[in-house]
């Protein structure tokens, strides 16, 4: 099989009648020029075998669009191997760290309806996050900053062994907070270093709450993803 360039690889990146694993669903839309010829559909289908086999997974889902519009989508291998369900382009996956980008547009919108600030201190008592929280008895914990925690830079609560999202699963989010909080302070201030954090977006995800009033959900559903047209997603 002779090498085919990253574009083409677009192009047939959502199957086709030839691949074996599952059907093509193609847009009736979608211009002419980017359907897989019968060579780029059987390239397809083996790569798509080959990233089964490689990373052992059940399958694999696939779309992509051209000027704005869906062009093309496509799923490969199974949503239930114990069932042997072959997976459909209606399954839904795990997006994962995905969702912070949504969190950050809907701290954007709040921020943009005038609710709230970048620079706010996020342990501020309006937001009632930290309550019993006095200001001088931890000023880094005190100087947070919604920037901070949007850009990881708050200085603490890495995604490491201590990630306080892994270690307390059966915690509610206020009783995670709390005991995050009074177990692993930040030890320096913020805004110094660059630290990923999974708990300063789960801060973000109930600031979004207090401010808006609404669960982060929905609060998500109704100012974000219904303008767009989605209606699928939900919290797994």
């Amino acid at each position: 099989m002779s090498p085919i360039s990253r574009r083409t690889s677009l192009q047939v990146l959502a199957a086709s009648a030839a691949a074996t694993l599952a059907p093509l669903t193609a847009s009736s839309s979608a211009p002419a020029a980017l359907a897989p010829s019968s060579s780029e559909a059987a390239a397809l289908a083996a790569l798509a075998r080959q990233f089964i086999a490689q990373h052992r997974v059940p399958g694999l889902s696939v779309a992509f669009a051209h000027r704005g519009q869906p062009a093309f989508q496509a799923a490969f291998g199974l949503a239930d191997e114990a069932a042997r369900v072959p997976l459909t382009t209606q399954h839904r996956f795990r997006i994962a760290s995905l969702s912070k980008p949504l969190t950050a547009v809907a701290i954007f919108l709040l921020i943009q309806q005038k609710k709230l600030q970048l620079d706010a201190k996020v342990f501020a008592p309006a937001y009632g996050l930290a309550p019993d929280l006095e200001p001088t008895s931890c000023p880094h914990l005190a100087a947070i900053s919604v920037h901070h925690l949007l850009t990881h830079t708050s200085g603490t609560w890495p995604n490491d062994n201590r990630d306080p999202m892994f270690r307390f699963p059966a915690l509610g989010h206020a009783e995670l907070i709390a005991r995050t909080l009074r177990d692993q302070p930040p030890q320096q201030a913020p805004g110094q270093r660059f630290a990923y954090s999974n708990f300063g977006y789960c801060l973000l995800g109930r600031l979004i709450e207090k401010i808006s009033g609404q669960s982060y959900p929905d609060f998500v559903q109704a100012a974000i993803l219904a303008p767009c047209g989605i209606s699928g997603m939900q919290i797994a």
